[in-house]
């Protein structure tokens, strides 16, 4: 039962996190330990978890069980937000939906992670990302999966269009070359394009 400085080792000297992500993480038998922002706020769940004592037993779900509820809760996400949680469920019930969640082995996990793919290759970080968010979020109360990690997402590079490329594009867009025109020379969105008329266009500033 601790509060462990993640930036600093005991004797004072920055770790390799240093600076980086939350400081603190709150280590608690029969918990899953959890990372902190602020001192004062790891302190206060190390306290609550101690005078509470350990956590319930298990209720006895299955992992597909506690996943159908996790999806559940993402009905008011966007659709492309809903879909990505079904995405993520589908991957996560395809292997652990008949086991308890309580005996679900983080390293198991690790190691299903690191080899998983899909009919293109090794999935994508972003996939691994989503489908360890769901685990987390479904079976986190009774399986620890914060020492589980997956690669982080790249960033991809912007591309930017030359102008010449710009009236090509729309060359080829026949019938809407005002529009990918207007899009290009003005960073507009999509949307807002849309939801113009005349009255927007001022002659004077052009």
């Amino acid at each position: 039962m601790a509060v462990i400085d993640l930036w600093r080792h005991r004797d004072g000297t920055p770790t390799k996190r240093d600076g980086r992500g939350l400081r603190w993480r709150v280590v608690v038998a029969g918990w899953p330990s959890t990372a902190c922002r602020t001192r004062a706020e790891a302190d206060y769940i190390n306290a609550a978890r101690i005078a509470q004592g350990r956590p319930r037993p298990s209720d006895g779900r299955t992992v597909g069980e506690r996943v159908d509820v996790w999806l559940a809760g993402k009905a008011g996400l966007s659709p492309k937000g809903r879909e990505a949680a079904r995405v993520a469920a589908s991957w996560v019930k395809g292997e652990w939906a008949g086991m308890p969640a309580d005996e679900v082995d983080p390293a198991q996990v690790q190691v299903w992670l690191a080899g998983l793919r899909t009919d293109h290759g090794p999935a994508s970080p972003s996939l691994k990302h989503k489908i360890l968010q769901c685990l987390r979020g479904s079976i986190g109360d009774v399986a620890d999966l914060s020492g589980v990690r997956v690669p982080s997402e790249r960033p991809r590079e912007p591309r930017f269009l030359s102008a010449e490329d710009l009236v090509r594009l729309a060359d080829e867009c026949h019938g809407w070359e005002a529009m990918v025109m207007l899009l290009g020379t003005t960073g507009i969105r999509v949307g807002e394009c849309c939801a113009l008329d005349v009255a927007d266009v001022s002659p004077a500033t052009r």
